[in-house]
Protein backbone atom coordinates (compact mmCIF):
# COMPACT_ATOMS: atom_id res chain seq x y z
CA UNK A 1 0.00 0.00 0.00
CA UNK A 2 1.01 3.65 -0.09
CA UNK A 3 3.55 4.94 2.38
CA UNK A 4 2.08 6.90 5.25
CA UNK A 5 3.86 9.34 7.47
CA UNK A 6 3.01 11.26 10.57
CA UNK A 7 5.18 13.49 12.69
CA UNK A 8 5.68 13.53 16.42
CA UNK A 9 7.29 16.79 17.38
CA UNK A 10 10.37 16.33 19.55
CA UNK A 11 10.01 17.77 23.00
CA UNK A 12 12.90 19.93 24.17
CA UNK A 13 14.48 18.60 26.34
CA UNK A 14 13.37 14.98 26.34
CA UNK A 15 10.57 14.86 28.85
CA UNK A 16 10.25 13.29 32.24
CA UNK A 17 8.89 9.74 32.53
CA UNK A 18 5.16 10.54 32.62
CA UNK A 19 5.33 12.76 29.51
CA UNK A 20 7.51 10.20 27.71
CA UNK A 21 4.87 7.50 28.35
CA UNK A 22 2.22 9.88 26.99
CA UNK A 23 4.19 10.45 23.77
CA UNK A 24 4.69 6.69 23.33
CA UNK A 25 0.95 6.16 23.82
CA UNK A 26 0.10 8.90 21.29
CA UNK A 27 2.33 7.18 18.73
CA UNK A 28 0.81 3.78 19.49
CA UNK A 29 -2.74 5.13 19.18
CA UNK A 30 -1.93 6.54 15.74
CA UNK A 31 -0.13 3.37 14.58
CA UNK A 32 -2.97 1.10 15.71
CA UNK A 33 -5.75 3.38 14.44
CA UNK A 34 -4.13 3.69 11.00
CA UNK A 35 -3.12 0.00 10.97
CA UNK A 36 0.49 0.87 10.20
CA UNK A 37 3.04 -1.96 10.20
CA UNK A 38 5.23 0.11 12.51
CA UNK A 39 7.11 3.38 12.69
CA UNK A 40 10.44 4.89 11.74
CA UNK A 41 11.72 7.26 14.41
CA UNK A 42 13.91 10.04 12.97
CA UNK A 43 14.75 12.66 15.58
CA UNK A 44 17.83 14.62 14.53
CA UNK A 45 20.26 17.03 16.19
CA UNK A 46 20.01 15.36 19.58
CA UNK A 47 22.58 16.33 22.17
CA UNK A 48 24.40 14.42 24.89
CA UNK A 49 21.95 15.87 27.44
CA UNK A 50 19.03 14.15 25.68
CA UNK A 51 20.78 10.77 25.29
CA UNK A 52 19.30 9.01 28.34
CA UNK A 53 15.76 10.31 27.81
CA UNK A 54 15.85 9.50 24.10
CA UNK A 55 17.14 5.99 24.78
CA UNK A 56 14.33 5.38 27.30
CA UNK A 57 11.81 6.68 24.74
CA UNK A 58 13.07 4.27 22.06
CA UNK A 59 13.08 1.35 24.51
CA UNK A 60 9.55 2.08 25.73
CA UNK A 61 8.25 2.54 22.18
CA UNK A 62 9.90 -0.72 21.07
CA UNK A 63 8.31 -2.62 23.95
CA UNK A 64 4.82 -1.33 23.10
CA UNK A 65 5.25 -1.86 19.35
CA UNK A 66 6.55 -5.40 19.68
CA UNK A 67 3.77 -6.33 22.12
CA UNK A 68 1.32 -5.24 19.38
CA UNK A 69 3.20 -7.13 16.64
CA UNK A 70 4.50 -3.91 15.08
CA UNK A 71 7.99 -2.95 13.86
CA UNK A 72 10.38 -0.22 14.98
CA UNK A 73 12.93 1.39 12.71
CA UNK A 74 15.23 4.10 14.08
CA UNK A 75 17.12 6.54 11.84
CA UNK A 76 20.44 7.75 13.25
CA UNK A 77 23.20 10.17 12.30
CA UNK A 78 26.49 8.78 11.01
CA UNK A 79 29.37 8.42 13.46
CA UNK A 80 32.60 6.49 13.66
CA UNK A 81 32.75 6.15 17.46
CA UNK A 82 30.67 6.82 20.51
CA UNK A 83 32.91 9.80 21.22
CA UNK A 84 31.17 11.74 18.43
CA UNK A 85 29.88 14.77 20.30
CA UNK A 86 28.29 17.04 17.71
CA UNK A 87 24.49 17.35 17.69
CA UNK A 88 23.00 14.14 16.39
CA UNK A 89 25.41 11.35 17.24
CA UNK A 90 25.92 12.55 20.81
CA UNK A 91 22.28 11.87 21.65
CA UNK A 92 22.15 8.40 20.13
CA UNK A 93 23.20 5.25 21.99
CA UNK A 94 23.65 2.86 19.06
CA UNK A 95 24.13 -0.20 21.28
CA UNK A 96 20.87 0.41 23.15
CA UNK A 97 18.98 1.38 20.00
CA UNK A 98 20.30 -1.62 18.08
CA UNK A 99 19.23 -3.95 20.88
CA UNK A 100 15.54 -2.98 20.61
CA UNK A 101 14.96 -1.70 17.05
CA UNK A 102 14.05 -4.03 14.20
CA UNK A 103 16.21 -1.94 11.88
CA UNK A 104 18.60 1.00 12.23
CA UNK A 105 18.95 3.36 9.28
CA UNK A 106 22.24 5.24 9.29
CA UNK A 107 22.33 8.53 7.38
CA UNK A 108 25.81 8.24 5.88
CA UNK A 109 25.96 11.65 4.27
CA UNK A 110 27.14 15.16 4.91
CA UNK A 111 30.68 14.26 5.89
CA UNK A 112 31.16 17.77 4.47
CA UNK A 113 28.28 20.24 4.40
CA UNK A 114 27.34 23.80 3.55
CA UNK A 115 29.58 25.81 5.87
CA UNK A 116 32.40 23.27 6.15
CA UNK A 117 35.47 23.12 3.95
CA UNK A 118 34.77 21.64 0.53
CA UNK A 119 34.89 17.86 0.41
CA UNK A 120 32.98 14.67 -0.26
CA UNK A 121 29.50 14.10 1.09
CA UNK A 122 30.35 10.48 1.85
CA UNK A 123 33.90 9.37 1.04
CA UNK A 124 34.54 5.64 0.81
CA UNK A 125 36.95 5.76 3.75
CA UNK A 126 34.36 7.53 5.93
CA UNK A 127 31.63 5.12 4.80
CA UNK A 128 33.91 2.19 5.75
CA UNK A 129 34.59 3.73 9.18
CA UNK A 130 30.88 4.36 9.85
CA UNK A 131 29.98 0.82 8.73
CA UNK A 132 32.73 -0.71 10.89
CA UNK A 133 31.50 1.18 13.96
CA UNK A 134 27.90 0.21 13.17
CA UNK A 135 28.84 -3.47 12.93
CA UNK A 136 30.54 -3.25 16.33
CA UNK A 137 27.46 -1.65 17.94
CA UNK A 138 24.36 -2.95 16.16
CA UNK A 139 23.46 -6.50 15.06
CA UNK A 140 24.53 -6.49 11.38
CA UNK A 141 21.21 -7.83 10.09
CA UNK A 142 19.51 -4.69 11.45
CA UNK A 143 21.80 -2.15 9.73
CA UNK A 144 20.57 -0.16 6.73
CA UNK A 145 23.02 2.32 5.19
CA UNK A 146 21.45 5.47 3.73
CA UNK A 147 23.58 7.05 0.99
CA UNK A 148 23.25 10.52 -0.59
CA UNK A 149 21.66 11.04 -3.98
CA UNK A 150 22.69 14.66 -4.29
CA UNK A 151 25.83 16.76 -4.44
CA UNK A 152 27.16 20.17 -3.55
CA UNK A 153 28.43 22.92 -5.81
CA UNK A 154 31.14 24.57 -3.71
CA UNK A 155 32.14 28.22 -3.64
CA UNK A 156 34.67 28.38 -0.80
CA UNK A 157 32.84 27.10 2.27
CA UNK A 158 29.43 27.82 0.77
CA UNK A 159 27.72 24.85 -0.84
CA UNK A 160 24.57 24.81 -2.95
CA UNK A 161 22.72 21.48 -3.14
CA UNK A 162 22.49 20.02 -6.63
CA UNK A 163 20.69 16.99 -8.03
CA UNK A 164 22.40 14.50 -10.33
CA UNK A 165 20.77 16.16 -13.35
CA UNK A 166 21.99 19.58 -12.12
CA UNK A 167 25.54 18.25 -11.78
CA UNK A 168 25.55 16.77 -15.29
CA UNK A 169 24.19 20.00 -16.73
CA UNK A 170 26.77 22.13 -14.90
CA UNK A 171 29.60 19.81 -15.93
CA UNK A 172 28.64 20.17 -19.60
Amino acid sequence: GPAHQFTLLRPRPWPRADRRREIVQLAMDKILHQRFAGIDVDYENLTSTTRVGYTLFVQQLAQKLHAAGKKLSVTVSAKTSDAANWSGPAGEDWVAIGAVADSVKIMVYDEHWDGSVAGPIASLSWLDAVAAYAESSIPPQKIIIGLPWYGYDWQGTSAATVTYADAVSRAQ
